[in-house]
């Protein structure tokens, strides 16, 4: 049902009538920083992201093994999560012989990508 002019439903915003939670809701990182108690700010680079990655896909894969095993047993190591979930990724899709993940993290259509090799 479209908007009509002379539409008498419902109350309108005024003064005294106005919402419970108004204004705009807190931006992801100032709430990171409340919750965390410090400056929360980008770490590295989309560059660097990327070297990162094709650094990731030239190892063999019993290197990706001990990085993440080494992530596993020690954690006091400064291995970033995304690291571990990017040679997981990696270890999946050479696993079953695709490479969908991989594609989908160059990729800036990567969820379409990924949904379709669901059906693979």
């Amino acid at each position: 049902m479209a908007f009509e002019n002379g539409n008498k439903i419902g109350k309108q915003f005024s003064s005294n009538n106005q919402p419970v939670k108004n204004g705009r809701k807190p931006a992801l990182y100032k709430q990171l920083k409340e919750i965390t108690g410090r400056k929360v700010e980008y770490e590295l680079s989309k560059e660097d992201y990327f070297k990162m990655i094709r650094f990731l896909m030239e190892q063999s894969k019993p290197t990706l093994e001990a990085i993440l095993k080494d992530a596993n047993e020690n954690p006091q190591t400064n291995t970033p999560i995304w690291m571990c979930n990017i040679i997981l990724a990696i270890m999946t899709d050479t696993k079953y012989g695709r490479t969908c993940t991989i594609d989908g993290l160059f990729d800036c259509h990567a969820i379409s990508l990924l949904s379709f090799c669901r059906y693979l």
